[in-house]
């Protein structure tokens, strides 16, 4: 009874003592849960921090900017994880719940998406794990250690064990020894050369509860709770001896980097220079009310991250002991990478630094032009640099380097030389192809509208253009509407748009494209033609006619020449020939082809045609597949007389 009294006057004071203050170390940002997360275990790689939190499972965390470190993903798929450890793509969790404890394997290649692949039974609470090789390593609380092999990560298999004598917590592996500590029976040191058959070689029995172990060197410094930090000689593992130790406060955990000690306490971290192992010194510390009852401490210089059984997660910049002095970091840029702006945006670069940027020294690249702080067009607002353009952008490619920048102790940014690049694009798009074409005289009714766009910049809108014929709209959603690429087709009879004889058609196409800063460049193309089918046909015999159908296209074209002579007159004196839009000739038909044919051998005439065949010599144009989709121009010759028209192929 007399002992339950003490720790938990241990406790008490352990966080009554510790104020809001600190030496040395800075809170640099927290990721705190809704209600008691109640975690356990934390690690980190340089990417991500990994957060046991409880019946939640594991939290992966983006600490990029430290300040506002943000939950990526997470798995549940286990029951309560009390530690972990991340090696090679994976994360492997000590598992306390009842009946699925254990050690568990987490594939994290998508940190974004983690997934459980593999679980071992460990038959009792396990509250420690280390992976080394080929091998896991947990201490599994009554059931002392475990060794299984994750050779196989979605196969997890023990292939060995060690019971202590009492209540394993933690586990480290360094060569061929893991060492537990065993919670009353303080360190235990165990041969594991052979994972089958691992044999205790040594043990030194701490003071208190030994809760955490980690070793360095020839030393195993073990967060022994109520007895502070003990350090221990392992340089012969059979005969581990106590050289010093730290007694001041009620340790939790233990990490060590170099020649400091991170310590966790209830309401924060204490730092202890360990240089000279026979009596470690207080270097620094923070204390915070904010931070409740830790839990686990990982070091990823120059960050200590730290579980909060009740919070979350802290962070603590301790780049004071790591001898990381680091820069600026960079947070943001706008405009973002490879986005399209259609005004003259500023540029802006977003940092961190907890002393905050040199206004003074800034320097930033621009289109091969260097700007300092000290020129109009680059000012440096908190830990901002912007950058506005003194003469408007072209359309093309900007791109910003950051040349230099530093924080006011004079730590250079690592982001020194990265470079971003936008695009600028100021004009709307461009008309290619329309069909009937501006001021054509038609013959016969035009089945359809077609019209293709084409922007060099950041792509034309093809869900929110705008069609008016003679003042009756057509808009992309109509049933009557389809759209091919660059291209819009409108059926103009589907649309209930009827063009009739004598009629001067007006057509009003309005087009913009899709910049993601500012608003879309638009325009509006405007053009003319007009039907005169059936008006003086018989008055102009030695007229020549063409049509083309259908078109657009996408397989084959009939063309059909039409007028007096179109049949009677001689091969040499008929010409039709296809040309690219570079004026290469692609096709020349032989003009001794006969009518093309349809259902039930019908000679096809063009549409709306009711005329005889007899004054009619017909062609099919097949594109040869080396051909590409676009606009071809066809030139007809009957004599001296000759027609040329626009036709689109779409494959």
């Amino acid at each position: 009874m007399f002992k339950v009294i003490l720790i938990a006057l241990l406790l008490i004071c352990a966080f009554t003592v510790i104020a809001d203050d600190s030496l040395n170390v800075k809170l640099v940002g927290s990721f705190v849960m809704m209600g008691i997360p109640r975690s356990e275990g934390v690690c980190a790689d340089i990417f991500y921090a990994y957060l046991c939190a409880g019946f939640d499972g594991i939290r992966i965390i983006d600490y990029a900017d430290p300040s506002n470190p943000v939950e990526v993903g997470y798995n549940d798929d286990m029951g309560f994880p009390n530690d972990v450890y991340a090696s090679d793509g994976y994360v492997f969790t000590a598992d306390g719940a009842t009946d699925i404890w254990g050690l568990y394997v987490i594939d994290i290649s998508s940190p974004d998406a983690p997934t459980m692949i593999g679980h071992s039974n460990s038959t009792a609470a396990a509250y420690g794990v280390f992976a080394e090789g080929s091998y896991a390593y947990i201490a599994a609380s009554n059931a002392g250690l475990r060794v299984i092999d994750i050779s196989t990560p979605s196969s997890p298999i023990e292939v060995g064990s060690f019971d202590t004598d009492s209540y394993a917590k933690d586990v480290f592996v360094v060569g061929s020894y893991a060492y537990v500590a065993d919670a009353n029976d303080g360190l235990r040191i165990i041969d594991v050369s052979n994972p089958s058959s691992p044999d205790e070689v040594g043990y030194f029995d701490t003071e208190d509860y030994a809760e955490d172990v980690f070793v360095l060197g020839d030393y195993a410094y073990v967060a022994d709770e109520s007895d502070g930090l003990r350090i221990i000689d392992v340089s012969t593992p059979s005969s581990p001896v106590e050289v010093g130790g730290w007694s001041s406060a009620f340790i939790k955990g233990v990490y060590v980097d170099s020649c400091f000690a991170y310590t966790i306490v209830n309401g924060g971290l204490i730092v202890l220079d360990v240089s000279n192992p026979a009596s470690p010194v207080q270097v620094g510390y923070y204390a915070s009310s904010s931070i409740g009852m830790t839990t686990d401490i990982y070091v990823i210089p120059p960050y200590a991250f730290i579980s909060d059984y009740e919070h979350g997660l802290f962070i603590l910049d301790v780049s004071y002991f790591t001898g990381v002095e680091i820069g600026p970091h960079l947070l943001s840029v706008f405009p973002p990478e490879g986005c399209w702006t259609s005004v003259d945006t500023t540029i802006v670069f977003s940092f961190y630094d907890a002393d905050g940027v040199d206004t003074l020294s800034a320097e930033l690249t621009v289109n091969g032009v260097t700007y300092a702080a000290s020129d109009e067009e680059l000012t440096v607002t908190g830990d901002s640099l912007i950058f506005r353009p003194s003469t408007p952008w072209a359309d093309g490619t900007v791109t910003a380097v950051i040349t230099y920048v530093a924080d006011t102790l004079g730590n250079v940014s690592s982001d020194i030389g990265r470079s971003f690049s936008f695009f600028v694009d100021k004009t709307p798009p461009m008309l290619t192809f329309r069909e009937p074409d501006s001021a054509d005289i038609l013959d016969e009714a035009p089945s359809g509208l077609a019209v293709s766009f084409y922007d060099s910049g950041c792509g034309w809108n093809d869900t929110t253009w705008l069609v008016l014929v003679n003042g009756d709209s057509i808009a992309p959603d109509y049933a009557c509407v389809n759209v091919y690429g660059d291209t819009v087709l409108c059926n103009l009879f589907s649309c209930g748009i009827t063009i009739y004889s004598g009629d001067t058609a007006t057509v009003e196409f309005a087009v913009w494209d899709v910049p993601d800063i500012g608003p879309p460049n638009r325009r509006t193309y405007e053009w003319w033609f007009m039907l005169v089918s059936g008006i003086g046909e018989k008055n102009l015999p030695e007229e020549i006619g063409l049509s083309v159908w259908p078109n657009p296209f996408n397989s084959a074209l009939n063309i059909a020449l039409r007028g007096v002579g179109a049949t009677e007159r001689s091969p040499g004196q008929i010409a039709v020939e296809i040309f690219d839009i570079n004026g290469r000739s692609v096709y020349a038909p032989s003009p001794s082809v006969p009518l093309p044919k349809g259902e039930g051998g019908q000679v096809l005439l063009p549409p709306g045609e009711g005329g005889s065949k007899s004054r009619m010599r017909a062609f099919t144009w097949q594109p040869d597949e080396s051909l590409s989709s676009g606009v071809y121009l066809i030139r007809a010759r009957v004599g001296d007389k000759s027609v040329t028209k626009k036709i689109l192929y779409l494959k």
